[in-house]
């Protein structure tokens, strides 16, 4: 069964990369299932921290990679990527090597993304890039995923900052309104009981 997922992973890669090569001046990024476990950073959802893409296992074919290792007990809802615009004053054309502002695609197509949607842009100054993933599955917890980039080498995009977000459980969530409900009404009846006592 692993063996059956390798390949298509490699496949799904094949497509992946060709079609993004096609485009000089875009780069593509997506977050995924990884298919086997490779170097990680374990991550909590309490800091920032940091994201520096490495050349990608021969199995996967994109250009560059980042695995992180969700280690928490909650389900991480949204991932946001901010990566700094590296320039070539010398060669604007130089798309591999530098980002010189290009046009960036989060893909949230393939079969094994962890995110249904996402919002890439540059901002408006042109300094950075803030690439966000959300909706999906998530990133489950003692999950790993896998941040796949295909255009620009490792070293366009130095080393940017990555923040998970985490939505409560309904049943926590209802748990804290009946706490607050119960505290409410513990407060209204000691004050209604110190209104009664100062009537009699």
């Amino acid at each position: 069964m692993k063996y059956l997922r390798a390949i298509f992973v490699l496949a799904l890669f094949c497509g992946f990369s060709s079609l993004a090569l096609a485009d000089d001046i875009d780069f593509h990024m997506s977050v995924l299932d990884p298919p086997q476990q490779l170097n990680y950073t374990s991550i909590d959802n309490t800091d920032p921290f940091a994201v520096s893409f490495s050349a990608c296992p021969q199995i996967i074919k994109a250009t560059a990679c980042f695995t992180g290792f969700n280690d928490t007990n909650t389900t991480f809802t949204s991932l946001s990527l901010v990566f700094d615009n590296s320039t070539n004053p010398k060669d604007p054309s130089d798309f591999i090597n530098f980002l010189n502002g290009q046009t960036p695609t989060c893909d949230t197509t393939p079969a094994l993304s962890l995110f249904g949607s996402s919002s890439c842009s540059l901002n408006e100054a042109e300094t950075q890039y803030l690439l966000s993933f959300s909706g999906g599955s998530g990133i489950a917890p003692g999950q790993f995923f896998f941040i796949a980039e295909t255009g620009p080498t490792a070293a366009a995009f130095g080393t940017g900052t990555g923040v998970v977000g985490i939505t409560p459980e309904p049943d926590s969530l209802l748990l804290f309104a009946t706490g607050v409900m119960m505290a409410g009404l513990f407060f209204f009846r000691q004050g209604w009981m110190k209104v009664s006592n100062r009537r009699i």
